[in-house]
């Protein structure tokens, strides 16, 4: 069986899960997730990708 190297969507989506299931990561830390996986992204694209999530007031 052949590994194949992550598409370009499925670095995305794994970024995206990171930020939903994670709120108080940046990027940094996204990025650092990705590189303990050997996954080799620049960045800056997890900067922009992450969403930005609302926090509540507490009230």
């Amino acid at each position: 069986m052949v590994a194949h190297a992550p598409t370009v969507r499925s670095i995305r989506v794994l970024v995206l899960r990171l930020a939903r299931e994670n709120s108080t990561w940046g990027y940094r830390r996204i990025h650092g997730e990705l590189a303990a996986l050997d996954i080799k992204v620049d960045p800056r694209p997890a900067r922009t990708e992450k969403p930005q999530v609302e926090r509540g007031s507490g009230e």
